[in-house]
């Protein structure tokens, strides 16, 4: 086993949860694994930072194909104006 097959890495920062839910759905739909980060500093963030935004985490071995699934996705979702 490689070192990235267990290496996870983020993928995304959201300004909503509610955004990082819907791409999370669309990734386990198309067969990546991935969650979302909730740490407890994410709920009482001291400094808005992008770290403290939720994100989306995929293993590394992923990114590239979980990238563009979601890239794809979007461009879906602009064709038909959602």
């Amino acid at each position: 086993m490689e070192n990235n097959e267990l290496k996870t890495v983020v993928l995304k920062y959201y300004e909503s949860p509610i955004k990082a839910e819907v791409d999370k759905d669309v990734l386990t739909t198309n067969g990546i694994e991935c969650f979302l980060g909730d740490d407890f500093v994410d709920m009482f963030p001291l400094v808005p930072t992008m770290e403290n935004n939720p994100r989306i985490i995929v293993f590394e071995r992923d990114f590239d194909r979980a990238q563009k699934i979601l890239d794809d996705f979007q461009h879906e979702r602009k064709k038909i104006n959602i």
